[in-house]
């Protein structure tokens, strides 16, 4: 029993070590693609910043507001442009999937006060292509004028653009060519106090599947919130119209604009995204859909969620097995592993423009490894989804159909 004993105490000290150095390496990567992604952003006055600005003055740009369902925020992140940074033109493309879209009256009420504001605003109706209602709204709104701008960018219907550089966001699409797309870390914003909501900021504020600090271990992971694509880059990899059968749209771009030779990369500045899911259970389904995309989509590394993401307490049990039979390497593990994973809350907190606190962060460890390791089983148990009320099914391959079709051909 003491060889056994020890063989955890040691197991547990590896295993600690491993994930607070991804943790280290996750900062430390995340912080010089930041400051990469802000001087391409502002440009190296002898490099020609006049140069850059007046060329982003001359943008032509495409914002698509995809929306589906009535939000207690919508209305107000739809005019939210109107108060974001940018110094290029800006068109507004809004969409539902039918006309009687509970979104529709707040978008009506949005589209009046972004007019009044000066800004070209447009609603379209858009039928389902697909079993992806959102890219099919993609595809329907750029399906006309992809031609006619230079840059796209899409923003959700929860994410809040007041006081975002938009600047920063696009101006590495014009600073380097290679670049294909830019996309923003959201960061969760609570519209009220309810364990639902603290259990997604938990998660996505503070542990490391938050995404300002997960970009810096995958940035080119691009996560749909809020992203910025080169027109002729879009149009070079088929569109948006090809990804009507990938739930994870997101994920499939960004191999399609990789695939091409070009660099996905995250912006410096995350996008505050209201968040409003109150019952528990839907921060569960949340983040098992995400997973199910990784299983379909990326399934390497769906054996990353355990290991890395959620494995704190198998650390710490791993410690305190083997505190009889090696007490010294069991206190280090058990040290290596609570210090590590403050140590990551504490980052992923900064890099979603959230405070730090030690009070915080320990919070935020308990309740994310806990959602996480929930949503992973259910990820692994089924390849159903439920997304707005819409039952979807993964084939294998990662295509997406309607729960009780057949599977698309390719």
């Amino acid at each position: 029993m003491a060889v056994v004993s020890a063989v955890s105490a040691w197991l547990g000290l590896t295993w600690a070590t491993a994930v607070a150095l991804l943790g280290l390496l996750a900062l430390v990567r995340r912080n010089l693609l930041r400051r990469r992604l802000r001087r391409l952003a502002r440009a190296d006055p002898d490099s020609g910043r006049d140069q850059q600005r007046a060329a982003l003055s001359r943008l032509r740009v495409l914002l698509l507001r995809p929306c589906a369902g009535d939000e207690s925020t919508l209305e107000q992140c739809l005019v939210s442009i109107r108060d974001a940074r940018r110094s290029f033109s800006i068109e507004v493309a809004m969409a539902v999937g039918a006309d009687d879209d509970d979104a529709l009256p707040a978008m009506r009420r949005a589209e009046e006060q972004l007019g009044a504001a000066g800004i070209a605003a447009a609603i379209e109706v858009v039928p389902p292509t697909g079993p992806n209602r959102k890219a099919s709204s993609l595809a329907g709104l750029t399906a006309t004028r992809l031609g006619q701008h230079d840059a796209i960018v899409n923003a959700d219907s929860n994410a809040d653009l007041t006081g975002y550089d938009l600047d920063e966001l696009v101006a590495p699409l014009v600073a380097d060519i290679g670049i294909g797309a830019i996309w923003a870390p959201p960061a969760e914003q609570p519209v009220r106090d309810c364990r639902g909501n603290r259990a997604s900021i938990a998660v996505l504020g503070g542990s490391l599947h938050a995404f300002g600090l997960l970009s810096g271990l995958d940035p080119q992971g691009l996560v749909g919130k809020l992203f910025a694509v080169r027109a002729r880059a879009l149009e070079q990899v088929g569109g948006f119209a090809p990804l009507v059968d990938y739930l994870g749209e997101d994920a499939e771009l960004s191999r399609r604009l990789r695939a091409s030779g070009l660099e996905v990369l995250p912006a410096a500045t995350p996008v505050r995204a209201m968040s409003d899911r109150c019952p528990p259970r839907s921060v569960v389904d949340r983040h098992a859909r995400w997973m199910a995309v990784i299983r379909a989509q990326r399934p390497a590394l769906l054996a990353t969620y355990p290991l890395f993401f959620c494995g704190t307490g198998f650390m710490l049990l791993l410690g305190l097995l083997g505190l009889w039979g090696a007490p010294a390497v069991a206190a280090g593990a058990i040290g290596i592993a609570l210090l590590g994973r403050i140590a990551i809350a504490l980052g992923a907190q900064f890099f979603s423009a959230r405070r730090p606190g030690i009070g915080a962060a320990l919070a935020d460890s308990w309740i994310a490894d806990r959602v996480l390791l929930r949503a992973l089983v259910q990820a692994m148990s089924t390849t159903r989804v439920e997304w707005r009320g819409q039952w979807l099914r993964i084939t294998p391959g990662g295509r997406l159909v309607a729960d009780g079709e057949t599977q698309p051909s390719a």
